[in-house]
């Protein structure tokens, strides 16, 4: 009986976190209803999204994340590793945007950002009807977004996941999605980064972010419009700059675990790469 109420109302848990998981989704509920009535009475119809992304030395794809979210997105949270350029100056002409430094000693660390992705979201609950939980070079597009969300019943989506491709970097002063629209499928970039902060109770991202393991209410939304289009090949010059960067401040702790080992890679293999995206790359988006 009890498993029939659980597939009922689509409840998943770890073995090991079911009494948490029972435990908490009520007063997530009822918080989120709280957040409705809240919603009602100050006239807001519209879903309320809150943006989550680690962030270091992005001065150059920071101004499109900031022009292509602030569409949608009502307040970004951007965890910055201390960056060195001028991205602090970007973010802080922005009211809508909340930094938080984290310090990794001047390394790139996965497991650091693996618990940031998997924590700070919860800040959310009783504030937000969707959250987005990204690196600064993910994209996640539907060409009606507010109104999906706002008609959708799921409490966690799945987009189909691109590579996106250039030989130009793009002009900052227009939507990056007007501007690079063509790519290759790329299903490691099918993150689960979009998702209702009230019905799930931990969403168990692994490093990387590249699978998941949501615990609570889990109805997956997937829509052959929801797309997560991944803006990191952006011309070669932009690209082995980012390259070298990372490769620099691998951590010891990335190496042992073989994670971000992308950047690792030979120059020669980087460019050829390059080439063949170009070479293989169709339209994505409209």
């Amino acid at each position: 009986m009890i498993k029939g109420i659980l597939n009922n109302y689509h409840i998943r848990f770890q073995k090991q976190n079911r009494l948490k998981v029972l435990s908490l989704l009520p007063i997530l509920l009822l918080l989120e209803q709280l957040w409705l009535l809240k919603k009602k009475i100050l006239g807001i119809n519209r879903p309320i999204v809150h943006l989550y992304a680690v962030c270091w030395n992005e001065v150059k794809i920071l101004p499109f994340v900031l022009k292509y979210y602030d569409g949608f997105v009502n307040h970004f949270y951007i965890y910055d590793n201390f960056s060195d350029d001028d991205t602090d100056l970007i973010l802080n002409e922005n009211s809508n945007i909340t930094v938080r430094k984290f310090d990794t000693d001047g390394q790139f660390n996965d497991l650091v950002h693996q618990k940031i992705k998997n924590t700070v979201w919860k800040q959310s609950r009783g504030k937000a009807d969707w959250v987005i939980v990204i690196d600064m070079d993910e994209f996640i597009y539907h060409p009606h977004l507010i109104d999906f969300l706002q008609a959708s019943k799921n409490t966690f989506f799945k987009p189909y996941g691109f590579s996106m491709v250039t030989d130009v970097f793009p002009e900052s002063n227009e939507l990056i999605t007007n501007q690079v629209k063509c790519g290759i499928p790329d299903p490691k970039y099918a993150k689960m980064v979009l998702f209702n902060p009230h019905r799930i109770v931990e969403i168990n991202y692994e490093p990387g972010a590249h699978e998941a393991y949501p615990e609570g209410i889990i109805k997956i939304g997937i829509s052959n419009d929801l797309k997560l289009l991944h803006y990191k090949n952006l011309g070669v010059d932009y690209v082995m700059e980012k390259i070298r960067n990372y490769r620099s401040r691998l951590s010891q702790q990335n190496r042992e675990n073989k994670h971000g080992l992308e950047y690792e890679r030979q120059d020669k293999i980087v460019v050829d790469e390059m080439k063949t995206y170009l070479d293989s790359a169709v339209q994505v988006i409209d």
